[in-house]
């Protein structure tokens, strides 16, 4: 983990930070959760944004490069996260990493980790002529347009996601998607996926195809987003789809009922079937999900896996959470 230190309006801060390290972040949270409460500091997580002030100056003192860009375009990406596409001179590459530089220096760590999507580039050419007229020279990068339109897609973002907790949305009538899984990735948990019915085309692609999940890009509420898998096994192969959705609607009631969370995907896979929870309270929700389904045959095979950055390559047993607090 790295650390800084700095000022707060406690008088000092320290921030211990894993960087772009995911797998760190559950250590960094770890860590910051542990810290005393201590009168004159402030301990924090991530690094957070600066202001425009001598912009280029501080940018080049501190990435060792040079600014190319002449502006940033975002847009929503697939997986509800913020697209960045940079334009500027030179090549393709150098222009990658200055965008992710000026995002995460204006910006700051906590929105490069839940909000920042695919980034693309488009080099402009300059210094030459095309046809009858000379390259026009682009213009010098403006940081608080940027910061100001990076904002700005976040809450168009927000505005689109559910406006009520998945708790108290009836399963039956709010809209889902069913996907046929061609292709998931191997070290987010289910790998075997032939069928995926979501909530919308974005959870699945976050779900599914990335390691950058982060629950704020799909609620507005603080939910955290996981899912239990339950082996396939002849006592109980879950043949039908209504069988697995059987125990969906049993968790969710259980769940929106204590009115800390509820089913929100539901998926069949080749060696197991996938439940997929919105929950506001882990540790209490996953003791109801287990004490529900602890007569199960295959209670003790089942696993919790979370979604967000960091975490998706450990299973826990759902068992562990039974009656007492982790």
């Amino acid at each position: 983990l790295m650390w800084e230190f700095g000022p707060s309006e406690k008088g000092h801060a320290v921030c211990i930070t894993p960087e772009w390290r995911n797998d760190f972040r559950p250590l960094a949270r770890a860590v910051t959760n542990l810290a005393p409460d201590l009168p004159r500091w402030k301990i924090i997580g991530a690094r957070t944004g600066n202001d425009d002030h001598e912009f280029a100056t501080n940018f080049e003192s501190r990435f060792h490069m040079p600014l190319t860009l002449s502006r940033i375009d975002v847009t929503q990406g697939a997986d509800n996260k913020v697209q960045m596409i940079g334009l500027g001179t030179g090549d393709s590459e150098s222009l990658g990493n200055q965008v992710l530089a000026v995002a995460t220096y204006l910006l700051g760590e906590q929105i490069d980790w839940d909000w920042f999507g695919d980034v693309e580039t488009q080099v402009l050419k300059t210094g030459g002529f095309l046809g009858f007229g000379k390259l026009p020279t682009p213009d010098p990068f403006d940081p608080m347009m940027f910061k100001s339109d990076f904002l700005a897609a976040i809450e168009s973002i927000k505005s689109s996601l559910p406006d009520a907790l998945y708790s108290t949305l009836d399963p039956d009538s709010r809209p889902m998607a069913l996907l046929q899984i061609e292709e998931a990735r191997e070290d987010i948990g289910r790998p075997d996926l032939i069928t995926f019915t979501a909530p919308s085309e974005s959870y699945a692609e976050a779900a599914l195809l990335t390691n950058r999940f982060s629950s704020v890009n799909h609620s507005r509420f603080g939910e955290w987003f996981l899912f239990i898998s339950i082996p396939r096994t002849p006592e109980t192969p879950f043949d039908q789809v209504e069988d697995r959705a059987d125990i969906e609607d049993a968790l969710h009631d259980t769940l929106s009922f204590a009115g800390i969370g509820g089913t929100v995907a539901g998926a069949h896979g080749n060696d197991a079937v996938y439940i997929d929870l919105a929950v506001t309270d882990i540790d209490k929700a996953l003791q109801l999900v287990a004490d529900a389904l602890s007569a199960r045959p295959s209670f003790n095979d089942i696993s919790v896996h979370f979604l967000e950055a960091g975490l998706p390559e450990t299973a826990f047993p759902l068992s562990d959470f039974r009656q007492r607090s982790n």
